[in-house]
């Protein structure tokens, strides 16, 4: 074999003779691949399997661990925002049957009132009419069970005049993380909840 005319050919293709001296081993690609003595082919070597690339246990460990104090500072914290969302949820449920309420005085230009019962969690809206309040709505606030409607009296009354307005009132909602009042502004009529926390 001439050396020469096989050199110029392998570098080419990135195989590399060895160190002068070395006939039966190559440099492919910086690494030493020794040649198969019976049949002069290139014979490749693998790694054990011990040597390949993967994670260790003490990698794993630490990932896991990492995940479980992340995981230990965040379930609180989704706990807390679940509970406010609940919060949420049950104060806009009873701005929402006071503003179907308003809306229906608006678009029938009469005068429509809300009552809502906190402590059976029910509400009735009703048209005032000369002969008797024709019932508009009623039903039940699907609300959260630690979330309860918290007022002054056992019933209180919302009234809308035939232009949106009325004569202002509130209720509290209150849970386990706070409270949030419902009410409507005297001139406007404007639906609104707030957050008292």
């Amino acid at each position: 074999m001439s050396s020469k005319g096989h050199t110029s050919s392998r570098a080419t293709r990135g195989i590399y003779p060895a160190k002068e001296g070395a006939s039966r081993t190559l440099l492919i690609a910086d690494r030493k691949i020794p040649r198969c003595a019976r049949d002069e082919e290139l014979t490749v070597v693998r790694k054990a399997p011990s040597d390949q690339a993967g994670f260790t246990l003490v990698e794993v460990i630490v990932v896991l661990a990492i995940l479980g104090i992340v995981t230990a500072v965040t379930v609180p914290s989704l706990m807390k925002l679940s509970r406010q969302d609940d919060l949420t949820d049950s104060a806009n449920a009873v701005a929402a049957v006071l503003r179907n309420a308003r809306m229906a005085a608006l678009v029938r230009a009469i005068s429509v009132s809300a009552v809502i019962d906190p402590a059976g969690r029910k509400y009735v809206v009703s048209a005032e009419s000369d002969e008797a309040p024709v019932i508009l709505a009623q039903g039940t606030f699907h609300l959260a069970p630690e979330v309860r409607l918290v007022t002054d009296r056992p019933r209180i009354r919302f009234s809308f005049g035939p232009l949106g307005s009325g004569d202002p009132d509130s209720v509290a909602v209150v849970g386990g993380e706070g409270t949030a009042i419902v009410g409507f502004t005297r001139w406007s009529g404007e639906v609104y909840v707030r957050a008292d926390r």
